[in-house]
């Protein structure tokens, strides 16, 4: 009897440890938002890579990302969402968890891994869950980071980051520099 039990269990959990590994299912999101009056622009993101990138000949954030899931359910329940208000620009990831029976065996993944070009002027406010970060070309940078590689170069004012783990490498940085590191090398 103990025989057969385990022998079901890891019939039904193995098949979705080895499911978890995979980006079966996958989405583009992309958009532009009008930034010529913008100061400020403040990413709140969670598991994916993150770029960013400052360009002098733009007035527009323009969006382009990959939204990544290893099931229609959990795909269907992600987003990448924008919201203006005054100055400032919020671009943050929405991930519905949908409760069911299945979704307790479901040892799946899902992120989204972002790419963002902004107009170079912009102060940024980024906290990111986990997953590589590379900005380069901004104005300033408060970045909160979970987990994951740290590249920042070319800022023409101060940067502050708080780290929980991962490598950090700064170049070219014009303002101060403050961080604050769990574990990982800089």
């Amino acid at each position: 009897m103990k025989k057969s039990l385990l022998i079901t269990l890891i019939t039904i959990i193995a098949p979705g440890l080895t499911y978890a590994q995979s980006c079966r299912y996958q989405k583009e999101i992309d958009f532009t938002v009008d930034a010529a009056s913008v100061q400020n622009l403040q990413i709140d993101v969670g598991a994916g890579d993150l770029s960013i990138r400052g360009n002098g000949n733009t007035s527009e954030v323009s969006v382009t990302a990959v939204a990544c899931a290893s099931s229609r359910n959990r795909l269907d329940g992600m987003d990448l969402l924008h919201r203006s208000q005054g100055t400032n620009i919020e671009i943050f990831t929405e991930i519905q968890r949908r409760r069911n029976f299945l979704s307790l065996l479901s040892f799946g993944s899902a992120y989204i891994d972002i790419e963002m070009v902004v107009p170079e002027g912009l102060a940024l406010q980024v906290d990111d869950g986990s997953g590589s970060v590379d900005i380069t070309g901004v104005s300033s940078l408060v970045l909160e980071d979970g987990s994951g590689s740290i590249a920042v170069s070319d800022v023409n004012g101060d940067v502050h980051i708080e780290d929980g783990s991962g490598a950090i490498d700064i170049s070219r940085v014009d303002g101060l520099v403050s961080i604050d590191d769990g574990s990982g090398g800089y």
